[in-house]
């Protein structure tokens, strides 16, 4: 419409200096003043309908741009949607891996406690409280002195259950120091091998049956 519009006005222009010149020169001026007054009727209708063009071509541009931006933004945020996923699973499989070479590690310090007091007793492992257990052979008279104790307290002093009690601290600590906090070392009944007679947790006494 713009184009139409510019050709009408510059043919108005032409065709009433065309008039004009007619006019002069041969006295007659009446087709080309048709041809005029149709030109710039066209030209006059046409710029009434020129500023709603206009605004029609500005909207079309408008919605383009705000169609681009839309796409752009869906774009960028399929982008990050997918970069938040690969750290997901980054993240997972780091996590994961970190759990698997902590679940090695408790298994072989399981081994060299249990080796470690394999002339008195075995040494187990509970994952969920994160706890070392002592169980006593029975047979030995380690484990006949502490059942006594575990049968009647009062006798801990008289069977010097502190100097035993100080060497499961000692073990304690060495957990915390050379593996990990938060752990806890616990001596079992010999009657009762559910019932926990001494338990140290980072080096620190937490419980025992004679207090």
């Amino acid at each position: 419409m713009i184009f139409l519009f510019i050709i009408l006005f510059l043919l108005s222009i032409l065709l009433v200096s065309f008039t004009i010149q007619n006019k002069q020169r041969y006295g007659t001026f009446l087709v080309p003043l048709i041809f005029s007054i149709l030109c710039i009727g066209g030209t006059i209708f046409f710029g009434f309908q020129l500023p709603s063009a206009i605004q029609k071509i500005q909207k079309n541009n408008d919605a383009q741009v705000n169609s681009n931006k839309l796409t752009k933004s869906q774009q960028a945020h399929s982008q990050s949607n997918l970069e938040n996923g690969s750290t997901t699973v980054i993240s997972d499989a780091t996590t994961k891996q970190q759990q698997e070479q902590l679940k090695l590690k408790e298994q072989e310090l399981t081994q060299k406690l249990d080796t470690a007091y394999s002339k008195i007793g075995d040494v187990t492992f509970n994952t969920d409280a994160k706890t070392f257990q002592l169980k006593l052979y029975t047979d030995s008279d380690l484990s006949k002195s502490v059942a006594q104790i575990e049968t009647d307290p009062s006798l801990a002093e008289e069977a010097h259950w502190s100097n035993f009690t100080d060497s499961l601290l000692k073990t304690s600590k060495n957990i915390k120091k050379s593996f990990k906090t938060g752990y806890t070392f616990e001596l079992m009944g010999v009657n009762d091998s559910n019932k926990v007679l001494f338990a140290a947790k980072d080096g620190a006494e937490i419980s025992s049956i004679t207090k």
